[in-house]
């Protein structure tokens, strides 16, 4: 695969479904007075974008699996592309916990869901930097490359 047919696949695939997450953190920034904290990069806008870029990365893979001549590399993109849907899925539900939560502590005032609120918002970052790992090695793996068109 050509170098600008996988930089095509990662700005179309990644960037773009995370530029929310980076463009709202630098609003809070600029909203802020460039006070930076926790707040400053949502984990909630950070695990919907992940979702959306599990569901592209799961359909570049499903579309991919047409493609691929060899009947092991089928069923691997196959695989892959479900666990893709998986993460999708489980991050699309942290996006809701992590959400509600957050809701609960700063307009509800219950202080004692401030820890679980923590741990999903770790657990966001986690599967962030998991779901960024797979998806370029998916790109590589799998000769993925950036289209216009299915």
């Amino acid at each position: 695969m050509s170098n600008r047919a996988a930089r095509t696949w990662t700005v179309t695939h990644v960037v773009f479904p995370l530029l929310p997450f980076f463009l709202g953190g630098f609003v809070r920034l600029l909203a802020g007075a460039w006070h930076f904290d926790w707040s400053t990069f949502s984990a909630s806008d950070l695990a919907i974008c992940l979702a959306v870029l599990c569901l592209c990365v799961n359909q570049s893979l499903v579309r991919e699996e047409r493609l691929l001549d060899n009947q092991d590399k089928k069923e691997d993109a196959a695989t892959e592309s479900v666990l893709f849907l998986v993460l999708g899925i489980t991050l699309l539900a942290l996006f809701s916990v992590v959400v509600a939560f957050d809701t609960a502590v700063t307009i509800l005032h219950l202080e004692q869901l401030a820890e679980p609120l923590h741990f999903f918002q770790f657990a966001v970052a986690v599967l962030a930097i998991v779901t960024i790992r797979r998806a370029a090695r998916a790109c590589r793996s799998y000769s993925l490359r950036g289209r216009l068109s299915a």
